[in-house]
C-alpha cells in the first residue's frame, strides 16, 4: 500500500485490464456465463 491507498499491479494484470476495457458484452450473457463458471468450479447448481 502507498500513502494514496493503492498498490501497483503486475504487468499481466494491466494487460488483462487493457483487453477487458476494449470489449463490449451483454450483461445478461455475462451473468449467465459467470453463473456457469461458478457452478463448474464449486459444484453449486
Amino acid at each position: 500500500m502507498t500513502i494514496l491507498g493503492v498498490s501497483s499491479v503486475a504487468p499481466w494484470v494491466m494487460q488483462a485490464i487493457a483487453r477487458a476495457v476494449s470489449a463490449f458484452v451483454e450483461i445478461d450473457a455475462l451473468v449467465e456465463k459467470t453463473g456457469e463458471l461458478v457452478s463448474r468450479y464449486t459444484g453449486a447448481e
